[in-house]
Parts: C-alpha cells; structure tokens; sequence
C-alpha cells in the first residue's frame, strides 16, 4: 500500500455466516518499509544473542583454565607432601578458596615435617637408650662377676693379707650399684632386682 509492506493476518468467513458479499477479512499488523527490515528485525536478536554466548564462553574457558591450572599444582603439592618432599610451595593467584587451601597445605607440610622429625628424634633416642641399657646390663654383670672374683680369692687366702683387696671388692660393689642405679632412672629399660651375689 503506497510503496508499504505490512505484515497480515486474513481471517475467511464460513459460508451463511454473512448476508453480504464479504467473504474474508485481511488485518494488517505492522506496517514494513521493506523485506529487508523484517528480517533485520528477526536477526538482530539473534546475533546480539550469539555474540553475549560466544563472549562468555571465552570468559568461562579462560577462568576455569587457570583455575584447573592452580588445582593441579594443588594435587602434585600433595604428591610431593605423599612422597615425603615437605618444601612449601608460595600460594600464588587472587585470596579466595584455593589460596587459602595452598595456605592449609603448607601449614599442614610444615606440622607434618616437624612430626617427622620428632618421631626420627624419638626413634633414634630410643635406640640409644636400648644400647646404653644393654651396655649397662653387660658393665653390671661384669663388675659383679669382678667383685664375686675378689671375694673368692679373698677367700682362699685367709692367711694373706686382704685389705687392698678388700677395698677393691667394695669399690667393685659401689660401681654396680651406681650402675644399678643409672639402669633404675631410665623408663625405657626395665629393671630387675638381683639378690646381691656372694663367693660361697
């Protein structure tokens, strides 16, 4: 109409329904300079549409790249940490969840190294009481075995003068008894009572 295109709708009449000669009805809806701009009008939606999808999913893969990026040195820290390499590693990337995550980690690398520490510390102290223990036992036997000696000779020498000898013997009993006593202040090492031994 006068170099117009209009959108319409045509609506038919049954037959009876009017007496006169009016057998449809077209409704124009909106009226269109031209082909072009109804097209234009349909796909500038959709391209504004498609461009916001394409930009966000740019977005998304760039952020969650670089997040999978700081997870995964997450996972090799706790390998490490699993391997028994307790170096921290510097959190790196904005103060959210996963910094403070790599900040537990190397707490935790750090508590985890001191553990180790003590236990080897422990262990080795350990052993070195059940040495020095097994030691003491072995002196202890050997200067009760030195003073039964003394005593026996003493013995069988009633005639001969004894008093060096004597003195030896009780000195032999002195250092048993400081040895009994060291064997008696280490908890790690069970003491038994021995009925002092006598040259018959």
């Amino acid at each position: 109409i006068e170099d117009r295109l209009f959108w319409y709708r045509r609506y038919a009449y049954p037959e009876g329904v009017r007496d006169d000669d009016l057998k449809e009805l077209i409704l124009l809806v909106h009226p269109l300079r031209n082909p072009e701009l109804a097209y234009a009008q349909v796909w500038a939606p959709i391209a504004s549409g498609l461009v916001s999808v394409l930009a966000m999913m740019l977005v998304i893969t760039v952020v969650g790249s670089r997040m999978v990026r700081r997870i995964e040195n997450l996972e090799s820290q706790v390998v490490r940490i699993a391997r028994g390499n307790f170096d921290g590693v510097e959190p790196k990337g904005p103060d959210d969840a996963i910094r403070r995550l790599s900040v537990s980690i190397n707490s935790m690398s750090s508590q985890l190294a001191k553990a180790q520490d003590w236990v080897a510390r422990t262990e080795r102290s350990r052993l070195i009481s059940m040495i020095a223990g097994g030691m003491a036992h072995q002196l202890r036997n050997s200067l009760t075995g030195a003073s039964l000696l003394v005593q026996s000779f003493i013995r069988s020498h009633p005639g001969e003068s004894v008093e060096e000898l004597t003195m030896a013997g009780n000195q032999l009993k002195l250092a048993a008894e400081a040895v009994r006593r060291l064997l008696a202040s280490d908890p790690n090492v069970e003491l038994v009572d021995e009925p002092e031994m006598i040259a018959g």
